[in-house]
């Protein structure tokens, strides 16, 4: 049996438009998320930000953020914290917003802060850390794997 050309043609553009069909099908399956839902305001105060970084930079002291059994320690640079620290963790797990964490806290009287796993799912976040000593302000972010 001898092909004809326009045979392989026409399998070959029927064999194209359903792997598009597909692919667009597939597509409407995933779940987009933006990682603010108000990410303008955030851009236009992203200037706090990089004062924030310089500062933590200028610390010459790094935070540790390790992960325990039960607890997710946060160890913050000694020259950084006094009575009037006040701040915010923000744990982010970028496959899924609504798994989404943010602890605030107020005077840190010692330089670590614990939180307990209960909140966590297992799997990656991106933690932003920013904080405010005698109006200094300060910011840094990391990435972590929670174990569960």
């Amino acid at each position: 049996m001898k092909l004809n050309w326009a045979y392989v043609t026409a399998f070959i553009v029927l064999f194209f438009i359903s792997g598009v069909i597909f692919m667009v099908v597939k597509s409407f399956s995933y779940k987009v998320e933006l990682k603010d839902d108000n990410y303008y305001e955030k851009e236009i105060n992203y200037q706090q930000v990089i004062d924030g970084k310089q500062n933590y930079k200028n610390l010459n002291q790094a935070i540790r953020v390790k992960d325990s059994l039960q607890f997710i320690v946060i160890d913050f640079p000694t020259k950084s914290i006094n009575a009037n620290t006040k701040g915010e963790l923000r744990f982010v797990k970028n496959d899924d917003q609504s798994k989404d964490v943010t602890f605030g806290f107020n005077t840190l009287n010692t330089n670590y802060y614990t939180l307990a796993k209960d909140k966590f799912v297992k799997g990656f976040y991106d933690v932003e850390i920013s904080w405010n000593t005698n109006d200094t302000a300060y910011f840094t972010n990391y990435s972590l794997f929670v174990q569960k």
